[in-house]
């Protein structure tokens, strides 16, 4: 469902306009005229309608005089944008029912808090649609819970059966001969419940620890390295490292250690098999550095790169796809959010990058004379 459907006839403006919300972090859908804009809102049914006014065929006035008329599309906000600037024109364009009407050129901070205030009163208006909201978060929630459930159960199940059968000696080599299995399934347990640690400490705003020397086979080589070995079996994935061999990083180490596993993890669930990673870190200034991980998946479109920083936002995504085995890339999607949120704790920030082809990570953390 898109944040924003523009209706402008005029084809630069409508991609610089839609670039520019984008860039805020809408979702944007676009018409080139009014019988398209028409039937993208009867179809998508946006958050809101930004819309040109003198456009050839079905102009503004009459694209909002047809929505008005259905019940489904009527309470859509809707904002008219048009370069007639006449108060006669103004006063016909509000009469018909729009929230605002803004002129032509207008500065794009302007617009954007346009567009918030006309969003929020529409939640004061109706509270009938804060209700649906607040009955889709319930159901939300339940739906992570159910998958927090999986995720805890598997791994836990795993460690008590292997070690119920190494009890009953059903096995004939000692548990230390196993592969792993145990251990692996007690590390994955942990890293979920660091996973809502630091959610919590982010809910309160108990994020920041001070910051010390990493130790970087500890805490940059060896999450990258074991990231890497739980996925070599399923994908056999092609990874080049490149670390600056005199970086010095001062972070907070178990956070750290965290967000490399996070973001390595990313890259390497969403390549194809035998797909291609890059990884590299270089030093920024005292104690700061920049680390890229870039994978040749699927990618993530411009449209998407500031929701997928939300808390769980796969499972946002997918809401209406339960139960979630049928998913293809499994995940509650608190990576990226935990991510950014340890960067910008200590003054810097993860972004999404242009890319040829799949997907560009990049965590910047700021020198401590910058703090």
């Amino acid at each position: 469902m898109p944040d924003i459907l523009i209706i402008d006839d005029n084809q630069n403006f409508q991609a610089g306009l839609a670039a520019n919300l984008r860039k805020a972090g809408f979702a944007v859908e676009t018409a080139s005229n009014g019988i398209q804009g028409q039937k993208l809102a009867r179809e998508g049914h946006p958050e809101l309608i930004l819309c040109d006014i003198k456009m050839p065929g079905l102009d503004g006035l009459a694209v909002k005089k047809a929505l008005n008329l259905e019940e489904a599309t009527a309470g859509i906000p809707f904002i008219f944008i048009s370069a007639i600037s006449t108060p006669i024109f103004i006063n016909t364009g509000l009469r018909s029912g729009a929230d605002d009407y803004i002129t032509k050129p207008f500065e794009i901070d302007e617009l954007l808090a346009r567009i918030q205030s006309v969003l929020a009163h529409k939640q004061l208006d109706h509270p009938k649609e804060i209700r649906l909201a607040a009955d889709t978060r319930t159901r939300l929630i339940n739906i992570i819970q159910k998958n927090l459930t999986r995720k805890i159960r598997k791994p836990l199940t795993v460690l008590l059966s292997t070690l119920e059968l190494a009890a009953l000696d059903k096995f004939a080599q000692s548990i230390d001969d196993l592969p792993n299995r145990p251990g692996k399934s007690a590390e994955r347990i942990n890293f979920l419940i660091k996973d809502l640690e630091i959610l919590d400490a982010i809910d309160q705003n108990n994020l920041i620890a001070s910051r010390e020397n990493i130790d970087i086979d500890a805490h940059l080589l060896a999450p990258i390295q074991q990231t890497l070995k739980s996925w070599e079996e399923l994908k056999q994935l092609d990874c080049q490292i490149d670390i600056d061999p005199n970086v010095v990083i001062y972070a907070p180490s178990d956070e750290f250690h965290h967000v490399v596993t996070h973001l390595v993890d990313n890259a390497c669930k969403f390549s194809p098999e035998k797909g291609k990673i890059a990884i590299s870190v270089k030093q920024f200034g005292l104690g700061g550095c920049v680390l890229e991980v870039a994978d040749n998946g699927c990618g993530i479109p411009i449209s998407l790169r500031a929701k997928v920083f939300e808390r769980y936002y796969q499972a946002n995504l997918v809401a209406d796809l339960d139960p979630y085995d049928t998913r293809k890339y499994a995940g509650l999607g608190v990576g990226l959010t935990i991510a950014r949120a340890f960067a910008q704790s200590i003054l810097g920030d993860v972004q999404i990058l242009d890319s040829v082809a799949g997907c560009m990570l990049r965590m910047v953390l700021l020198p401590i004379d910058f703090e």
